[in-house]
């Protein structure tokens, strides 16, 4: 070895920084394609002081970039070598930790579920093809679901997003979150929640419990100290007392805290620091017309029949409560809707009655005939695919039908169809387009349309496509 870099080693040393080091996440930092705030990289520094066994609570309130802080700890793992990370979160959010852990972190990570995993072990032929690691994201579900792969893995960090789904493990019936907190016993664990209190104490010794059990006590001692104290006056005192032991001590002259398990920042504490867009409520009445009632009547009555063909009787609660609130986000909603389950219930006739799929499709003309003359419009042909036949020697039984509720709804809108027929040579060149949206991008506030739908995202396309330019799906 040469005495330059015997040098430069000595030199590597004296660089190492302690995991309570702010200089320890430098390298994470400038390597992000991100712009951070100070409390973002207090509260990464905040974790990584917690004891191994136990983890951190980060609970910034919504928009402070709680995602971005654990991505601050998943990089600084990953660079040292620790490459075992798990990641769950809703299922609706997976693909946007993904791209953010892309984009902002440059980290590539792999979305797991059950036909994904099923695939990996096909491939890697083993029964756990995560033994490896990885940055792996997955649901809760699939946690509890697929127990016996997540707990075999020593993982080096496991980051729960919006925990306070699972704060209700304290309760004996809560069988998920009970689960997935033994499934994860004794892994370093990162939870994020913007509301990590909601109705009672009891919830943030249950989000407790997941990084330590034992560190709030006992069920039964945290309710007497704490969330129903026998002295009433006392209760003040105690709170202080136990946000102390979350939140842990605070220095008067630096400000700083040592010790806890939870950091917080509120929106009011970082006014200045961070660009907030204004948010203003808008109340609309909306009145139905008389086509959307006589829909409103149809699918009710529909509703009301006392045997439903596409709905098990054990569900049938839960599914019209489903089926009211499809309905009354939008027309274009539950049709699409009911074409599935019309679909559905096709599969059956055929399978089940032997029914055949020419006299399918012209039950489906007929009414598409009365619906054409009742709204004097030519529509798309609806057709039935073959599926195939499985005799059964059931009895014939009455098979509700939709198609005359389906048909009614006249594929909802006459301008979908004229925006969907709209061809791309309409549309600008490439080159005009990138203009355009720069100048969009400079001069123009975007609009953000949120919807729980598919299908309704779906019209809104449909309905904007001749200035997609200026609507952009998210």
């Amino acid at each position: 070895m040469s005495e330059l870099f015997k040098t430069y080693l000595a030199h590597a040393l004296t660089e190492k920084k302690s995991v309570s080091d702010r200089e320890k996440l430098n390298n994470s930092i400038r390597a992000a394609n991100i712009d951070l705030n100070p409390h973002q990289v207090d509260a990464a520094i905040f974790a990584f002081k917690s004891p191994l066994s136990r983890g951190a609570i980060l609970a910034d309130e919504v928009g402070l970039g709680k995602t971005i802080e654990a991505g601050l700890v998943i990089d600084q793992l990953m660079a040292e070598g620790r490459q075992k990370i798990l990641i769950l979160v809703p299922a609706s959010l997976r693909t946007q930790w993904q791209d953010e852990l892309k984009n902002r972190f440059y980290l590539e990570s792999k979305i797991l579920d059950g036909p994904i995993l099923k695939k990996m072990q096909k491939e890697q032929m083993r029964a756990n093809p995560l033994e490896d690691g990885g940055v792996f994201i997955a649901s809760h579900n699939f946690a509890y679901r697929y127990d016996f792969i997540c707990a075999t893995i020593q993982w080096d960090l496991v980051v729960i997003d919006e925990a306070h789904r699972l704060r209700n493990v304290w309760r004996k019936k809560n069988k998920t979150a009970k689960k997935i907190r033994e499934v994860l016993k004794g892994r370093p664990k990162i939870l994020l929640t913007a509301t990590p209190l909601q109705n009672n104490l009891m919830e943030l010794f249950g989000l407790t419990s997941f990084l330590d059990e034992n560190y709030l006590g006992t069920e039964y001692s945290f309710k007497t100290l704490f969330a129903n104290p026998v002295k009433k006056q006392n209760k003040t005192e105690r709170l202080l007392q136990l946000k102390e032991r979350l939140m842990g001590m605070i220095d008067s002259e630096s400000g700083e805290s040592s010790g806890g398990i939870l950091t917080r920042t509120l929106r009011k504490q970082v006014k200045g620091l961070v660009a907030f867009t204004n948010r203003y409520s808008i109340t609309e009445d909306f009145a139905p017309n008389d086509d959307e009632v006589e829909l409103y009547n149809n699918v009710s009555e529909y509703l009301r029949r006392p045997y439903l063909a596409s709905t098990r009787a054990t569900q049938r609660n839960m599914m019209e409560l489903v089926y009211r609130k499809i309905l009354a986000s939008s027309s274009f909603a539950i049709a699409g809707t009911l074409y599935r389950v019309s679909h559905f219930l096709a599969k059956r006739l055929q399978q089940e009655f032997e029914i055949t799929e020419d006299e399918l499709n012209t039950l489906a003309e007929q009414e598409q005939t009365k619906a054409e003359t009742k709204w004097n419009k030519n529509l798309s042909k609806v057709t039935f695919p073959k599926y195939d036949n499985i005799k059964k020697e059931n009895e014939q039984e009455t098979l509700p039908g939709l198609d005359d509720i389906e048909e009614d709804l006249s594929k909802i809108v006459e301008e979908s169809e004229d925006a969907d027929d709209l061809g791309e040579d309409e549309l600008l060149d490439d080159e005009t387009k990138k203009f355009v949206e720069r100048e969009i991008d400079h001069k123009f506030t975007k609009e953000e349309v949120l919807q729980e739908l598919r299908d309704v995202l779906t019209y809104f396309e449909l309905q904007n496509s001749a200035s997609r330019l200026f609507h952009r799906r998210i």
